[in-house]
């Protein structure tokens, strides 16, 4: 209507047509009024009709495909999903980045990703760490994609992003490269995650062993653990550095395997030790025994230990306990049963 009334010089439209099989096709029709009354009414008009449904029929699948994609997309709603042309602008903004960051959509698209979610210091810490292993000066945005596809070690995929009301996330970022059909970059597709729980509770299981071993330090003796396999087998899986002083021996070399620690037992006080422990293991009793060991750099000294049993679900049995070092005890014990038998005198046994 409008090309009737002359607002057009030609007039172009897609629509769908019937068929005489009763298939419908879509079609492209265009034309043009080529003769008028004096009124300016059109008389004749010329124009084409032309078949167009292979290109509609594709337009309508890459549309129905990128609806399922978005829908995709907006379904993860604890993931945000951030993708970028080349230079970091920013395309897609998933429901779960505005979730995670506090932008809408429609703020971000067209942004510069680094410069609105990313520690501008940490960015730059990054450019230094990337020029100074590949040798050569990488900035900005190539620093950000580098680091998260992994180019560093290993933490490069943990970053710090900064939401719209000024809070800060500790992120997993995953970043992957998209690709045309002839493999030449077009963007990148990043997948962050939220990992600030994760690393909060981290760091407070890392500042709890660092206070245990700080506490553990100033216990005379070597706390532990003691596991005795099914198949007969034990290790330490913990013990506190106390270790070197009372066996000889670092914690890492029983954390696997405790027959170093076994082998300095003396060899006539092994069975009862052993017998020991495994009673306390039947009847899940508290084990207790005194014993001596033969020491590389301290020769014989005598040892106290005590720890309380709990059965595992793989049928190992896991003590937690303590070894102390009685030898100064037991000379004295030594002197005054000698002092009780003899005279003080002579040495004459009373």
């Amino acid at each position: 209507n409008g090309h009737l009334q002359g607002s057009s010089t030609f007039y172009r439209h897609e629509h769908r047509l019937l068929t005489g099989a009763g298939a419908w096709l879509w079609v492209l029709d265009r034309g043009r009024v080529v003769e008028q009354d004096e009124q300016g009414g059109a008389l004749r008009i010329i124009g084409t009709m032309t078949d167009i449904s292979v290109r509609k029929n594709s337009e309508l699948q890459l549309a129905r495909t990128l609806g399922e994609l978005h829908a995709i997309l907006d379904s993860a709603t604890q993931v945000a999903i951030i993708a970028t042309d080349l230079d970091g602008c920013i395309r897609t903004f998933n429901i779960g980045a505005e979730r995670m960051l506090g932008y809408a959509a429609a703020e971000v698209v067209g942004q510069h990703t680094p410069l609105l979610f990313h520690d501008a210091e940490e960015v730059a810490a990054r450019e230094q760490l990337l020029s100074a292993a590949q040798g050569r000066l990488v900035r900005g945005f190539q620093a950000l994609v580098a680091g998260s596809l992994g180019l560093q070690d290993s933490d490069a995929r943990e970053w710090s992003y900064r939401c719209k009301d000024g809070r800060r996330l500790t992120v997993n970022l995953l970043v992957s490269a998209m690709r045309d059909p002839d493999g030449v970059p077009q963007g990148y597709l990043g997948v962050a995650i939220d990992v600030s729980a994760e690393r909060q509770a981290r760091e407070a299981l890392l500042a709890q062993q660092a206070l245990l071993n700080k506490l553990s330090a100033q216990v005379p003796g070597v706390i532990y653990q003691y596991l005795l396999r099914p198949d007969g087998s034990s290790c330490f899986p913990w013990c506190s550095e106390g270790v070197r002083q009372i066996y000889d021996v670092a914690p890492e070399d029983v954390r696997d395997d405790a027959s170093e620690v076994f082998g300095r037992i003396l060899a006539e006080e092994q069975e009862p030790v052993r017998l020991s422990i495994l009673r306390s293991a039947q009847q899940l009793s508290p084990w207790c025994e005194e014993f001596r060991v033969q020491l590389p750099s301290r020769g014989l000294r005598w040892l106290r230990g005590e720890a309380t049993p709990e059965r595992q679900a793989d049928g190992s049995v896991l003590w937690h306990g303590y070894i102390t070092d009685i030898t100064a005890g037991k000379d004295i014990e030594e002197e005054l049963r000698q002092l009780s038998v003899t005279d003080a005198l002579t040495g004459v046994f009373n």
